[in-house]
């Protein structure tokens, strides 16, 4: 059973999926293209992103250098070509930093994909700072919890616009680390928690998530390596509070040259050695882009 984490966020969802993704970071945007049923790209490129050119954010438009993102852009799909396939839809991966995902519990959950819809808005309307009723809404049921992604539709519409300018059209928007997901092993016992702590273009990201669940999603910009110290111990305590299960299972990427000091912090106060995140097939400079290669071992698992 394919892993559902890269179906939370869905624009256009054809069947058969993408064969092409642009993941974005803050320093960074990669393109990738590939054969379906592939578990690694045929094609990537990487180019780096000038300082400020693009800043994640849930409240503001993301894109500030946009004609220097749009030449990134230009420039690395033109390096991946399109193969043989004349179709033109991509997926986009945004910086986890550009949207809110959380977890809402139901007592009793609407029948109707607009009634849910509704809930998720009425619901985040104080608990995020924009207006949701001009927000793109996602969501994914999860027995009586629904998992949610909301974004101000300004911040999805830059990056759906940055593509149709040059003539393709979004066939997934999602976020990279709900993409990534896919490559994190959870137990297999239904209240085992697995625990990503990713850190990429300057924003960390927690992630808890136990078979076809997630738990929580936690993205903040880099700071005090305690604060972060911290955040990982009460984000474990939140899910044993709350899911009545243990994090058993710890996974890191991309957290720097602080990472042996945090990581052995980490493992003093949960009692559990982080590993690292296992990409199959990436080269070093590729490793970082857990959202294309999450999304393409999805899509293998489901054929």
């Amino acid at each position: 059973m394919a892993n559902p984490f890269t179906s939370l966020w869905r624009r256009l969802w054809e069947d058969p999926p993408p064969t092409l993704a642009l993941e974005f970071s803050a320093d960074a945007v990669a393109a990738a293209r590939w054969t379906p049923g592939a578990t690694r790209p045929e094609q990537m490129a990487i180019r780096p992103l000038p300082p400020g050119a693009l800043r994640p954010s849930p409240v503001r438009e993301n894109l500030h250098g946009v004609e220097a993102v749009a030449a990134a852009v230009t420039s690395a799909l033109e390096e991946i070509g399109r193969g043989r396939s004349a179709r033109r839809d991509i997926a986009l991966l945004l910086p986890d930093l550009s949207a809110r995902v959380t977890v809402i519990p139901v007592e009793q959950m609407p029948s109707k994909a607009e009634e849910i819809v509704t809930l998720v808005r009425f619901r985040m309307r104080k608990a995020v700072p924009f207006d949701v009723d001009d927000a793109c809404v996602s969501y994914r049921v999860q027995g009586r919890d629904v998992l949610a992604a909301m974004a101000p539709r300004a911040v999805v519409r830059q990056f759906e616009s940055l593509v149709e300018e040059l003539g393709y059209q979004p066939g997934l928007v999602t976020l990279s680390t709900l993409a990534g997901l896919n490559l994190v092993v959870p137990g297999a016992q239904p209240d085992s928690g697995a625990m990503l702590i990713r850190g990429s273009g300057g924003q960390v990201t927690i992630a808890i998530h136990s078979p076809g669940r997630l738990h929580m999603l936690r993205v903040s910009e880099w700071g005090d390596p305690q604060e972060l110290v911290q955040d990982v111990y009460s984000s474990a305590i939140f899910y044993q509070d709350n899911a009545h299960g243990r994090v058993e299972r710890i996974y890191e990427c991309g957290l720097g040259a602080e990472k042996e000091a945090l990581l052995s912090r980490v493992e003093s106060d949960l009692g559990v050695a982080p590993r690292p995140l296992v990409v199959p097939g990436a080269a070093p400079e590729q490793a970082p882009f857990v959202g294309v290669f999450g999304m393409l071992a999805a899509q293998a698992q489901a054929l």
